[in-house]
């Protein structure tokens, strides 16, 4: 029987304009699934779209590995993009588009069962960036103890986790279920939250022998972007960096008042600015304050800003959440994701927001 699993993932998220959604469909499920499963390696694809999260539209193909997406074959196909493909691909239309590569990290091999195993029904998946400092303890922890007892939910089949060849965050879990009405919040927490593990184990991953209190740890450490207040949510996003000279952004200030902050400029003697925006979300209510500098110019594609959606994407919002966008002021990084081209006009990039400013900074515009 032929393998259908290997070591690689090529997982592709997008959002796509509600106008053009039927067309995208239709081309991703008559063409160009079938188009990629010619290429040696890839073993088996399928498309899913999100019940909860975002973005809307994944497409998951399994590779034999992640060198298959260096193949000569591979290449001569991305060279010669159909018709369809060149006006309804993700990278064409998509509001948000992703495109990462992983390779397997556990288990380290496929089982035979698994390498012919047919796609699921419904995945849910996580993506994640790990302190370094906690790296080794947190990868033994979730490979040991964590997924072995997800597995265990009723309606999991399995779960699977990666590393990122290409793309962020570093870190993939794809659990597999039986169906999307899978229930493993509470069911999960409680297993994993139960376990227990000898001691060679928990000397060879340095976690103290209370593992609910290391839980409680990582979770404080991985939420770092985070805070709660009451039944409000704080969520930290940006949208990239800005970099200005010192002497035009803080003309005042002689250089040698600088030497004890050294550390925090960059090698160019620069200062860097954060392009922050923030999501709060409470009482069924999802607030989006500032929406950075927006798209990067299509002749600075290294520009280091235009991050705003991938950040939502990471954190598995969708921009259709958002219920309202308020504009702390109308500087230009502040406003730069307000809106999306489309044809020649704009449309709102968060569709159900109202969008919120002073009214002073209204009339002065």
């Amino acid at each position: 029987m032929t393998n259908t699993k290997g070591t690689g993932l090529l997982m592709v998220w997008a959002d796509v304009p509600a106008d053009t959604e039927r067309e995208f469909n239709r081309w991703y499920n008559d063409e160009h699934l079938a188009e990629r499963l010619s290429v040696p390696g890839f073993l088996s694809a399928a498309r899913y779209e999100a019940v909860k999260g975002g973005p809307k539209h994944l497409a998951c193909y399994e590779l034999e590995s992640p060198a298959v997406l260096e193949s000569a074959a591979y290449e001569r196909a991305k060279a010669h993009p159909t018709e369809r493909t060149r006006r309804w691909s993700p990278e064409v239309i998509g509001t948000t588009c992703i495109r990462n590569v992983y390779t397997l990290i556990h288990p380290k091999t496929v089982a035979p069962e698994v390498a012919r195993s047919g796609m699921a029904p419904a995945l849910q998946i996580g993506r994640i960036d790990v302190p370094r400092e906690i790296e080794d303890d947190f990868n033994a922890w979730y490979n040991t103890i964590y997924v072995p007892n997800y597995e265990k939910v009723p309606g999991v089949i399995r779960g699977r986790r990666y590393r990122a060849v290409t793309g962020v965050p570093t870190y993939l879990t794809l659990y597999e279920f039986e169906h999307p009405k899978v229930s493993v919040g509470g069911a999960a927490g409680r297993l994993a939250g139960d376990a227990s593990y000898p001691p060679a184990h928990a000397a060879r991953a340095r976690f103290s022998r209370d593992l609910r209190q290391d839980l409680r740890a990582l979770r404080r450490i991985m939420a770092k972007n985070v805070v709660r207040v009451g039944n409000v949510e704080i969520m930290a996003l940006s949208d990239g960096t800005l970099e200005f000279d010192l002497c035009n952004f803080f003309p005042t200030i002689p250089n040698d008042r600088w030497r004890p902050y050294e550390s925090d400029l960059t090698e160019e003697h620069k200062v860097r600015f954060n392009l922050g925006s923030y999501l709060i979300r409470s009482d069924g209510r999802t607030i989006l304050i500032d929406t950075g500098l927006g798209p990067k110019p299509h002749d600075a594609p290294d520009a280091p800003w235009g991050r705003l959606l991938h950040d939502f994407a990471a954190h598995g919002v969708r921009l259709d959440e958002v219920d309202a966008v308020v504009m702390t002021h109308l500087h230009r990084d502040h406003v730069g994701w307000n809106v999306l081209p489309r044809g020649e006009t704009y449309v709102p990039t968060f569709p159900n927001a109202r969008y919120w400013m002073s009214a002073k900074d209204w009339e002065v515009c």
